[in-house]
């Protein structure tokens, strides 16, 4: 068989990866010598002699490279030289919770990687086979550093039996791509929208909950949302009793007065980690606060402000709020940390540094002091906002003035966000503000 390379061949690797012809595309051995393949490692195969988690980071720049490419086939238990099949220790591998390793990688880089792993029994021998899906969305990028092999922002590309950093050309052509992927679905829309009939369409704005066309609107209640999810065309799963709806063609026009009162009508957005960090900051009366607690458990971190959006949906109780997140259908880190948050593990407050600490303690005892006697401004340089930060966490309620810190920690997150080691700071600082001021009693 081929190289997977046309869009045919992809296709039928991706719906089938693991059939006998497929793997028999991947095993090809020497005619002399039953256990050494003549398969060479490629922009689609990768082969490993052992299985080992401590080498998850350098398993994740591969897997990162197969979903930027056209997906591919992780290999444990092939020599490198020569490819002879020699077997994997299972022991190792079934050692290892898959939900662990889905956790990594979405952790590190920051998407959901589609996954899937098999034992072979190849010549009597015992090999794990994995299949990693290409990403819907592109560019994957690493959203944390890990040793020398992952680092921070880069972007990952198959060469040749290669991962290595994406050259321009192909990051170019990637987002051109990706593109024309999202221009076709426009057109797909428009062609709909034309065999309907504009008379006869409607559109949902997800900034206001109406629906715009001729005489339409649409109200999602409140009550309702929590149950309702909207899914992609040719993607429909149902797993572990999750409802999904997926809305066809008409949506029947209700009577105003069978909707009452119209403030039950839902603000439905794209929420992300700015909106949860802005809303925060800004102490906007957001009209879905819940979904911005579900979506905490989708972020790479879960020291994000939770018990403010809690205080907003009327949510008085930690019990009531881990049911929350209990119900949100992911197996990311991020839900589990938080669910740990919210039966105690959750204090982030520092001491204050001593008279006689070290230079970084002398540093956090200074900014503490110029944050008490609203010193500090958005002009400040990033050595003395990371200080700064550090100092945020040894602030007590009551020395909380939320009018003087919140615009200027909305000023820094514009500013230094992306730098290197100032994410986690800002995130715990204002994760420490949130536990202070609205955290409900134990």
């Amino acid at each position: 068989m081929a190289k997977p390379r046309r869009t045919a061949d992809i296709a039928q690797y991706a719906s089938e990866p693991f059939s006998d012809q497929n793997l028999a595309t991947i095993f090809r051995f020497h005619p002399e010598n039953p256990h050494r393949l003549i398969t060479r490692e490629s922009g689609w195969i990768e082969f490993k002699q052992t299985f080992s988690w401590g080498n998850r980071a350098e398993y994740a720049k591969t897997i990162a490279a197969f979903a930027n490419s056209r997906g591919g086939y992780f290999v444990f238990g092939v020599k490198d030289r020569p490819r002879d099949v020699v077997g994997t220790d299972l022991a190792k591998w079934e050692a290892t919770d898959p939900t662990t390793i889905s956790e990594f990688l979405n952790q590190s880089l920051g998407v959901e990687i589609e996954w899937e792993g098999h034992v072979v029994e190849v010549r009597g021998l015992k090999v794990v086979v994995l299949y990693i899906r290409e990403a819907r969305r592109k560019p994957v990028i690493a959203a944390q550093s890990h040793k020398s092999h992952l680092v921070e922002g880069e972007i990952y590309y198959r060469y040749r039996g290669r991962s290595q950093r994406i050259r321009y050309s192909d990051l170019q052509n990637l987002l051109d791509e990706q593109r024309r992927d999202d221009q076709a679905a426009w057109l797909r829309v428009f062609r709909q929208i034309a065999k309907t009939g504009i008379e006869n369409t409607a559109l949902i704005d997800l900034a206001t909950g109406h629906g715009l066309g001729p005489g339409s609107k649409f109200y999602i209640d409140q009550e309702s949302l929590s149950h309702l999810k909207f899914i992609r065309e040719g993607h429909f799963t149902e797993k572990g009793g999750a409802p999904a709806l997926r809305l066809v063609g008409v949506a029947a026009i209700v009577p105003g007065a069978l909707i009452q009162p119209e403030r039950k009508v839902l603000v439905v957005r794209n929420i992300h980690l700015p909106e949860i960090i802005e809303g925060f900051l800004n102490r906007t009366q957001v009209e879905n606060p819940l979904q911005f607690i579900k979506q905490v458990c989708f972020e790479t971190s879960a020291y994000l402000p939770i018990y403010y959006y809690a205080n907003l949906a009327g949510i008085d109780t930690l019990e009531k709020i881990a049911k929350v997140v209990e119900g949100v259908n992911t197996t990311s880190s991020s839900r589990k940390i938080l669910l740990q948050r919210l039966v105690g593990q959750d204090d982030l407050s520092s001491p204050i540094p001593g008279a006689n600490s070290r230079e970084a303690g002398k540093r956090r005892r200074e900014k503490l002091q110029a944050l008490l006697n609203l010193e500090l401004s958005g002009g400040d340089d990033s050595e003395t906002v990371s200080s700064a930060l550090e100092a945020i966490r040894c602030l007590t309620l009551e020395q909380i003035d939320e009018g003087y810190l919140n615009p200027l920690l909305l000023q820094w997150f514009g500013k230094y966000y992306t730098q290197e080691g100032f994410p986690d700071r800002f995130r715990r600082a204002i994760a420490h503000l949130d536990r202070l001021r609205y955290r409900p009693p134990e």
